[in-house]
């Protein structure tokens, strides 16, 4: 596993952390929309999401540092 196939998952709990209810933590949220499994690594949604992400990290400062 390569550094930055490590980091998928931090990016997107990052990601996570930022919407849906404040009580869920972000792992759940992760998990319930499928965008980590159940051992907490990166699906292909996951990994979808992070590039959708990259696609706006210009154009919106909320997407800075995911």
């Amino acid at each position: 596993m390569t550094a930055d196939q490590a980091d998928v998952p931090h990016r997107i709990l990052s990601f996570a952390a930022q919407i849906g209810r404040c009580a869920l933590p972000p792992e759940v949220k992760a998990r319930r929309r499928g965008w980590l499994d159940g051992t907490g690594a990166h699906t292909p949604e996951g990994h979808e999401l992070l590039d959708h992400i990259g696609e706006r990290v210009r154009t919106r400062t909320v997407f800075r540092g995911l």
